[in-house]
């Protein structure tokens, strides 16, 4: 899934701004830029969509 910064700044829109975000078990690592428009989100795990079967996989990077 691909949002843009703009688009996930609406989303925040009017949520108190120390409001934790949980991101479902992942552990937040980074942002990176990759790319002149492209910004992405690091975990401290490997999530990746298995190109056979369509699945996401989450793999512990420790």
């Amino acid at each position: 899934m691909k949002i843009t910064v703009g688009e996930m700044k609406e989303m925040l829109q009017g949520w108190p701004e120390d409001m934790e975000l949980y991101f479902n078990g992942l552990d937040f690592y980074r942002l990176k830029q990759r790319g002149e428009k492209l910004l992405q989100v690091e975990f401290n795990q490997l999530v990746y969509e298995e190109k056979e079967t369509g699945k996401v996989v989450i793999d512990n990077l420790d």
